[in-house]
């Protein structure tokens, strides 16, 4: 299944069009990580609150979710286009959750007071920040003790019931009472005459016989069982039990296996209650001890049964680290959506900026649990992750390839040149094992993407390579930045359509000219064409060495500069991937560094600035 469109209205900070995201060139994936990357103030939290509105019979925004809070006529929408249908949810319709059950993970920091008094002051409440209690599970079932009636099973068994050992003690077990819980159908199928008369012959041959319990045992022959081992029923009571209680004899599998029918013809309601809560009781002792696994704040955070819910509680948000109560919220949230899932329905996963914030090791933690989740979740699921990171982290330190969908909420019209693409990709395809191809590709780095107070010519070079959309005037020094520095005025003048990778081509001259220009002449050389100074940041940091001092925006400027180095393609296109850089250079704090690097004051710049 995919997802094609989504729409919002009226719903924190979208307002009217709003959000209309054309996703038909890159849908979103069911069973697939969908990565959707944007940066911070873009609109992902409003996306996903106006999403988890819809996980409801329809849209009753809360006020502080209104996209103007005054306003109680602006009427919220949500639509979603699933394989080419259009679902809609409203305030007085949903027909989205029919179809996909949206289930969102988000931030789990609530504002709450905290009230007390003051003598002689009266009451006082202060502010603090909360992480929210989480319920796990509505309702819980009874506590139920089961036994057999050991007087009616011994009497039922007849002469030789000396040799029956109540399983009472099993009982108090909740894992033998889960095991058991699925003998069910075995137990149904010995009501057949045809099966209880094995049982019969097996209990009458061992009356048959005389002696003391321990006499009995030893006189006991294990062809007494040979026919209803041959049974498949038995067969499987005896593998199912066998996983709780391995070493017992066949002597005593048989004595069980009387008694568990006994109690289940004599006491099902009884027997159905307890099997209930042993699989309630089992469910949340292993969910507490993986919780204890990632539970490093020493606050024995659990879940617990309170009242007739289960429920997680935690500290105040101050008294636990920021990532320690990311993974554990999220761990207990996916949790319970894992609970809520039916495999004949489709859902929408929706969790936003959850791993933004986690250290290296609670990353793979995060990582673990939902490809556990993933994999043994049999229905079909759109897993969206939001975030304002660099997909490329994620490539190199989380998730697969394989199962990784790379999307981006917000397009924009930067975009890079078919001239400037072939331009950089022919640098990127050299072949450095080639002496003419090294030389070439050396040029093109020490003249044309990096300051040389000297020139150089590669004209005929790009002539002769005859590359598609490759200009080969741009083999020249002087008209190369000439485009270059007509970009980068586009740029700081506010044009939103201009080539980045151009801006930051040219970001990266100018930074070495200035440093370049203010070094000692003696140490200049060095920095053009030395071992240690092969990269801007070794540049800069060679000069420091020398005694210079070096801007500290320039330093900031190099994540820009560093994304011109090599192109990237979208995974499966030809299609070029501009977007982590645009996000940078859209960023309003970087569009001041850039300007402030170019000693821009309104003025076009010049191509003297890199050249």
């Amino acid at each position: 299944m995919d997802i094609t469109n989504i729409k919002i209205k009226n719903i924190k900070g979208y307002g009217d069009p709003g959000l209309d995201w054309n996703l038909s060139q890159t849908p979103i994936k069911s069973n697939k990580i969908n990565l959707v990357v944007a940066p911070n103030g873009t609109g992902k939290s409003s996306l996903a609150v106006a999403l988890q509105y819809v996980e409801n019979v329809r849209i009753e925004l809360k006020e502080k979710h209104r996209h103007n809070p005054y306003d109680e006529n602006l009427h919220p929408l949500v639509s979603i286009t699933v394989d080419g249908n259009t679902l809609i949810c409203d305030d007085t319709v949903n027909n989205i959750k029919s179809v996909v059950t949206p289930y969102v993970i988000n931030s789990p920091l609530i504002a709450d007071t905290k009230s007390y008094y003051i003598p002689g002051g009266g009451l006082n409440a202060i502010g603090q920040m909360a992480i929210e209690k989480i319920e796990m599970q509505a309702t819980t079932p009874n506590k139920n003790e089961i036994k057999v009636n050991t007087t009616d099973i011994k009497s039922s068994f007849g002469k030789n019931s000396k040799l029956i050992t109540t399983i009472n003690s099993n009982l108090g077990d909740s894992h033998f009472i889960e095991c058991i819980g699925n003998m069910r159908d075995i137990f149904n199928k010995y009501s057949a005459q045809m099966r209880m008369n094995m049982v019969n012959a097996v209990i009458d041959n061992i009356n048959s016989l005389d002696g003391t319990k321990e006499q009995l045992r030893r006189m006991i022959d294990n062809s007494y069982f040979s026919e209803i081992e041959a049974e498949p029923y038995y067969t499987q009571y005896v593998s199912l039990i066998g996983n709780v209680y391995p070493n017992l004899t066949k002597l005593d599998y048989f004595l069980f296996f009387f008694q568990l029918l006994h109690l289940y013809n004599h006491n099902r309601d009884a027997y159905n209650q307890a099997i209930k809560r042993a699989k309630f009781d089992n469910e949340w002792e292993q969910f507490n001890q993986e919780l204890r696994y990632l539970d490093t704040t020493g606050r024995n955070i659990a879940a617990q049964e309170t009242g007739n819910k289960v429920v997680v509680e935690y500290p105040l948000a101050d008294s636990i680290s920021n990532g320690q109560r990311d993974l554990l919220s999220f761990f207990c949230r996916l949790k319970k959506f894992y609970r809520s899932v039916n495999e004949n329905k489709n859902y929408l996963l929706v969790i936003d900026e959850i791993f933004d914030y986690l250290d290296d090791a609670n990353y793979i933690a995060a990582q673990y649990f939902l490809s556990k989740f993933m994999k043994e979740c049999n229905a079909n699921i759109f897993v969206v992750l939001f975030t304002h990171l660099d997909p490329a982290h994620f490539r190199s330190t989380v998730f697969s390839e394989k199962i990784l969908n790379v999307l981006y909420l917000n397009d924009f019209s930067a975009k890079a040149t078919p001239q400037m693409t072939s331009f950089l990709a022919l640098r990127q395809k050299l072949d450095k094992s080639n002496a003419t191809e090294n030389e070439l590709y050396n040029k093109i780095s020490a003249y044309f993407l990096h300051y040389n107070p000297s020139t150089e010519s590669i004209e005929a070079d790009l002539d002769a390579r005859n590359e598609p959309n490759l200009r080969t005037s741009w083999g020249r020094c002087n008209i190369f930045f000439q485009v270059l520095i007509d970009e980068v005025n586009k740029y700081v003048s506010g044009d939103t359509a201009y080539d980045p990778y151009a801006v930051a081509t040219a970001l990266r001259i100018r930074i070495e000219k200035k440093v370049y220009v203010s070094l000692n002449p003696n140490n200049q050389n060095e920095f053009l064409t030395g071992a240690k100074c092969k990269t801007t940041k070794q540049k800069l940091n060679y000069a420091e060495e020398k005694g210079i001092h070096v801007n500290d925006i320039f330093y900031m400027a190099i994540p820009i500069t560093n994304d011109a180095d090599h192109l990237t393609y979208i995974k499966g296109t030809n299609k070029l991937d501009e977007h982590p850089l645009v996000y940078k250079l859209n960023h309003h704090v970087l569009q001041h560094i850039v300007s402030e690097v170019f000693d821009y004051s309104g003025n076009a710049i010049t191509i003297d600035a890199i050249h």
